[in-house]
């Protein structure tokens, strides 16, 4: 029997359930054909304007981001090219002139030549150049250090448009603006207390050959023998002969020989050592060919009796000098090396025996020119068989040596060279004897360093006029004495060669006029050198910080002036020179006169005014031989640091009123002229030095003064396009200098280079 209530209750049930469904799928057709409300709308509006702004603001992030690393590995890579040329580059400078009267007065310890990596890369050749400080001031950069490295007297830098290290680098084509240009370049921490790059007033070491006769140079043959007067006429007395009447006649007239050593030793028997040297010298001459024997010469006898005297005096030297015979006799049996004699006595008299075993070794040895060694020719003893220097040579030897022999002369001359060495090795503050060419070494160089805490030498600017006020120098102090030979009238210090009468003023602390203050340690005082002190790494870290701003977008860009050039980077000459007397301060002359004020120096180092190589300059580019031109052979490859660091790309005359995009490339410094064949004689004869060399109204035509041109005061091509640039920036806008990367490096104090 079906249950009829529940069969109504279900049906119940279904129908409310389909009309639940109807409702349902009536109000949700209903609320699918309606649209968003304003809010909705706008809240998606909103959204998607976030996104969109979102990535647009990421793109320029981006790019100024790529930006940033694209410099930060430009940074890198300067960086890294800074400190390999800090580390290896050459710091010499072949033809500056290294000794004056004062320290003030040649620019070789300058600044310009201090082992700092922010000078030494500065340089034309080397491509970091400072950017101008006008335009540096402008340039704000994070806690202002831009602004406070420029305060305490440093500057920023710019990398030069061409390769650097060229050899001739005013010779590299123009070239199109590169964003290399855009890095700002800041060496920040302070520099230490350097080494000395040169004693000023001796320009130690000098150098020879061992074995070797006494030491001899080209000078001037009237004029530079002292450093009190060198513009007044003198001479060493003995010391000095004369050229050969076969070389041109500028240079007989104006040069001669000085024996540096006699200036140093005032031994009687170095004198006539020399003598005998001099008169043995000259068989032949210029020109004349070489004989072999004797018998070649129609003076032959004259000639041998010379080779003779010679030897006779080297023999008698030594024996002034302290040597026996048997000393000589080790010098000549001994198997090399023998054993160094010299530990135990004092440095000048080490110094003078081991000259004289110098010179014996070299006269000796010259017997080899006329005696073979195992054969009689022209009468001349077979050396194998032995030589009697008595009965050939006719003379009685203070110190007799014995038969001389090939194997003998062998061992002497090794044995020779070897206390050479090691003495030079042992006493590199022994000023006395000239360092050996063919082993030249870091020990060669004596460690001097600026003595900071006490008052500094005083004097007067030679040929600078009086109201100038008097120029002043740190002293030096020296780690261990400096000693010379016996009898040394200049003692300590010696002799230069430059002015071979004078001698730097003897050491005092507190003497205006002494350029050492310590010479070695002082019993009871506190030493003042800091040198050879043991120190901690970060005492001698420096930072290199790289700097991101487009500072060529100023109009000024190229006519602001350069950033001021340090005094020590002109290349002023010694005093003691000679120059050209002309009508035409630039043009050929064959009449020579003294420098006589301060302006005549600034026609360059003395190598320009016919000095010993200026001569051969002269005459390898064109010249005579007997004419000069004023500062003819300054060569801008040669003095690369003694130059503003923009001197490729200055502009020699103004350009403020040229338009832009002008062609300014015949405007620049340029050290050779390009349309010059140099194959040619007579046009090599033509070219005339940079405009940036001599002093106001020794111009070239259409160019400034040169102390103007130096100076960069007309703006320089700093993108090196050939064509005058203006920015879109007024001065009076500000750069924001974006921090990019830092570099520590450790700063040198002892120029050199490191392989």
């Amino acid at each position: 029997m079906v249950d009829n209530t529940k069969v109504l209750v279900d049906s119940a049930m279904l129908s409310t359930r389909v009309r639940c469904s109807w409702r349902r799928d009536h109000v949700d057709e209903a609320h699918a054909e309606r649209g968003f409300t304003l809010f909705e709308v706008a809240v998606s509006l909103a959204l998607i304007a976030i996104a969109v702004i979102a990535t647009l603001v990421l793109f320029p992030l981006g790019l100024r981001q790529l930006s940033l690393d694209r410099f930060r590995i430009y940074s890198a890579c300067v960086a890294n090219q800074l400190v390999d040329v800090y580390a290896s580059a050459d710091p010499s400078c072949a033809y500056a002139d290294h000794e004056g009267p004062g320290p003030w007065d040649v620019s070789i310890d300058g600044r310009v030549n201090a082992p700092d990596l922010e000078l030494r890369c500065s340089n034309p050749r080397y491509g970091l150049l400072p950017v101008p400080l006008a335009i540096a001031r402008r340039l704000d950069s994070d806690d202002d250090e831009i602004a406070r490295l420029i305060d305490d007297g440093g500057y920023v830098y710019y990398v030069q448009p061409d390769v650097p290290n060229a050899w001739s680098e005013d010779l590299m084509p123009a070239l199109p603006p590169n964003d290399l240009q855009k890095l700002v370049v800041g060496v920040v921490g302070a520099a230490q207390n350097n080494a000395a790059y040169s004693f000023p007033l001796k320009r130690w070491p000098y150098y020879a050959t061992a074995p070797a006769p006494p030491m001899h140079a080209i000078h001037h043959r009237t004029y530079g023998w002292t450093a009190a007067a060198p513009e007044l006429p003198g001479a060493p007395g003995d010391a000095v002969r004369f050229e050969h009447g076969g070389l041109p006649t500028i240079w007989k007239a104006n040069h001669a020989t000085v024996c540096w050593q006699m200036c140093v030793d005032p031994d009687p028997a170095l004198a006539e050592l020399f003598e005998a040297f001099w008169q043995y010298l000259w068989i032949g001459g210029p020109g004349q060919p070489v004989p072999t024997t004797f018998a070649d010469l129609p003076s032959g006898p004259v000639f041998k009796a010379r080779l003779g005297a010679y030897i006779d005096q080297a023999i008698r030297y030594a024996a002034a000098a302290g040597l026996t015979a048997a000393d000589i006799a080790e010098l000549m049996d001994s198997p090399p090396p023998a054993p160094y004699p010299y530990d135990a006595i004092a440095s000048e008299i080490a110094a003078k025996r081991v000259l004289a075993t110098s010179y014996l070794a070299h006269a000796l040895l010259s017997l080899t020119r006329w005696h073979k060694r195992d054969q009689v020719v022209a009468g001349m003893a077979a050396l194998d068989a032995g030589v009697d220097l008595g009965s050939a040579y006719a003379f009685v030897p203070a110190l007799d040596p014995g038969p001389v022999t090939h194997d003998r002369l062998v061992a002497l001359g090794r044995n020779a060279r070897w206390h050479y060495y090691r003495f030079t090795a042992s006493n590199p503050y022994n000023w006395a004897v000239p360092r050996p060419i063919e082993h030249a070494s870091f020990m060669d160089y004596p460690l001097l360093e600026p003595d900071l805490f006490r008052p500094p030498m005083r004097g007067a600017i030679w040929g600078a006029p009086a109201a100038v006020a008097q120029a002043q120098w740190w002293k030096y102090a020296s780690p261990a004495p400096i000693t010379t030979v016996p009898g040394d009238p200049g003692a300590p210090f010696g002799a230069n060669l430059t002015y071979p009468l004078s001698a730097p003023p003897a050491p005092s602390a507190t003497a205006d006029d002494a350029a050492v203050s310590e010479n070695g340690p002082s019993a009871g005082e506190i030493s003042h050198l800091t040198l050879l002190n043991r120190f901690e790494p970060s005492e001698r870290c420096r930072q290199l910080v790289m700097w991101v701003a487009d500072w060529q977008a100023y109009e000024d860009c190229e006519t602001c002036p350069s950033a001021p050039v340090d005094a020590s980077r002109y290349p002023k000459a010694a005093p003691g020179g000679m120059q050209p007397v002309s009508a035409d301060p630039r043009g050929w002359s064959g009449t020579l006169r003294p420098a006589a004020s301060f302006d005549d120096l600034m026609w360059g180092f003395t190598d320009g005014w016919g000095d010993a190589t200026g001569l051969e300059q002269v005459i390898a580019h064109g010249g005579s031989g007997d004419a000069l031109r004023l500062h003819r052979a300054l060569i801008g490859s040669y003095v690369h640091v003694y130059r503003n660091p923009e001197k490729n790309l200055a502009f020699t005359s103004p350009v403020a009123s040229l338009a832009t995009g002008a062609d300014v490339g015949a405007l620049k410094v340029r050290d050779t002229d390009r349309t010059v064949d140099m194959r040619d004689p007579a046009a090599r004869q033509g070219l005339d030095s940079p405009a940036d060399y001599g002093p106001p109204g020794g111009n070239l035509p259409g160019a400034g003064e040169p102390p103007e041109v130096f100076a960069g005061a007309f703006g320089a091509d700093r993108d090196g396009d050939d064509a005058l640039d203006r920015g879109p920036l007024p001065p009076s806008a500000r750069l924001r200098a974006v921090t990019i990367a830092r570099y520590n490096y450790y700063d040198l104090r002892v120029s050199g280079q490191i392989r």
